[in-house]
């Protein structure tokens, strides 16, 4: 991934921020435009909610659009005016989608090098696309799912709206929301993957790279030091639920 750490020769590289992709669902709510006519996907919906949507998508690094007839369209691609919602195509139809949604948004992952991609959406959008996550060679999150925060259409809108959130001032995916997909980080050790519950801690914080520091001090560091553990962190998640470790057994 590019928010891969790595020290050479006692020095430790900064990590880059990670490169983050919004997509976000299309909206009922559209211009009415003549016949032939187009416009820009992101100015086609004309909602208070897909306002705020397509802020946070400005704000990220970049913004697709996941459109129940044209499927995921970039945010500037020329559309026409159209009336159809997943909700009213039959599930085959649905799922068909979420298949070439899922297969287009990989490859876009796979094309620009994306870290992470954020889904704005409700759950007749989510639920359909969910199967494909661990596909995805990339963090995953779907705040509208998954934030305390957000427990209706309003309180979305104010997520959105909420400078904290945009991937354009975020250090780390989770900053924005919690990780929801399966997938295993490229730094994820061997010993974790082969593991069958007898991990030895110490080997695994040391092909890590982790600075002894990091879990020898008697406080909590800080500093390049308190990076490690957001990262140790994401160690834990990418593999709470596929293998079976004590991580309560982890000094840090």
């Amino acid at each position: 991934m590019a928010t891969e750490q790595t020290a050479l020769e006692g020095e430790t590289l900064e990590e880059p921020d990670p490169k983050v992709l919004s997509v976000v669902s299309c909206g009922s709510s559209k211009q009415a435009l003549e016949d032939g006519e187009t416009v820009p996907a992101r100015e086609l919906y004309n909602s208070s909610v897909h306002t705020c949507k397509d802020r946070f998508g400005r704000h990220s690094h970049g913004y697709y659009i996941a459109s129940a007839k044209f499927g995921l369209v970039h945010h500037d691609e020329e559309l026409p005016y159209y009336d159809q919602t997943l909700s009213k195509m039959s599930d085959d139809k649905v799922w068909e989608w979420a298949d070439d949604v899922a297969g287009d948004l990989q490859r876009i992952v796979d094309r620009d090098g994306y870290d992470a991609v954020v889904i704005i959406a409700g759950e007749d959008y989510v639920d359909p696309l969910e199967a494909h996550f661990e596909s995805i060679d990339a963090d995953i999150l779907t705040p509208w799912q998954t934030c305390d925060d957000v427990g209706g259409v309003g309180e979305g809108m104010s997520w959105c709206n909420d400078e904290n959130n945009w991937p354009e001032n975020v250090h780390h995916p989770r900053q924005i929301e919690e990780i929801v997909s399966n997938v295993a980080p490229d730094w994820l050790p061997d010993v974790v993957v082969e593991s069958d519950g007898e991990t030895d801690f110490e080997q695994l914080l040391e092909e890590m790279g982790v600075p002894l520091s990091v879990y020898t001090l008697p406080t909590t560091p800080d500093g390049e030091d308190k990076e490690w553990l957001d990262r140790l962190a994401v160690l834990k998640d990418a593999v709470r639920e596929e293998y079976d470790i004590n991580w309560s057994e982890v000094v840090c």
